[in-house]
């Protein structure tokens, strides 16, 4: 096993792990964006949670969220309440006694509703699905 402050090339065993490990310090900075990203939808829901979440959702992100969640959306969706739809598509239960949603939970949902925009915007290209935001 390498020292820690060995460099990357002495640290791995052979050119393969040495390519991994470049590629992995590279998407770093990329975690970095979307972890803070998490994190401030996280306390901008809880401390600021009236704003018109267009401010921060793409109109598909917004309707995904509705229709994964299976409910309609509001004319105007607040941001709270988009990331509790978000939140409960990526596993928070949304009992009285929860409280607010964790970046966890904000993450999950995340992933599946940046996943599902791209449908919806193609649905709405083709005439086949009207705007609910």
């Amino acid at each position: 096993m390498a020292e820690p402050t060995a460099s990357v090339h002495k640290a791995c065993n052979g050119w393969g792990e040495t390519m991994a490990a470049y590629r992995f310090f590279d998407n770093e900075a990329l975690y970095l964006v979307v972890a803070w990203r998490i994190a401030h939808l996280m306390r901008m829901g809880r401390t600021c949670p009236d704003p018109d979440a267009n401010l921060f959702f793409d109109p598909n992100e917004i309707q995904a969220a509705y229709l994964l969640n299976k409910a309609p959306a509001p004319p105007v969706p607040r941001l709270n309440e988009v990331v509790r739809m978000i939140a409960r598509i990526g596993g928070f239960l949304a009992r009285k006694s929860d409280g607010e949603p964790g970046a966890e939970t904000i993450w999950e949902g995340c992933v599946d509703v940046r996943a599902s925009a791209p449908t919806i915007k193609t649905l709405h290209e083709m005439g086949l699905l009207s705007s609910c935001v």
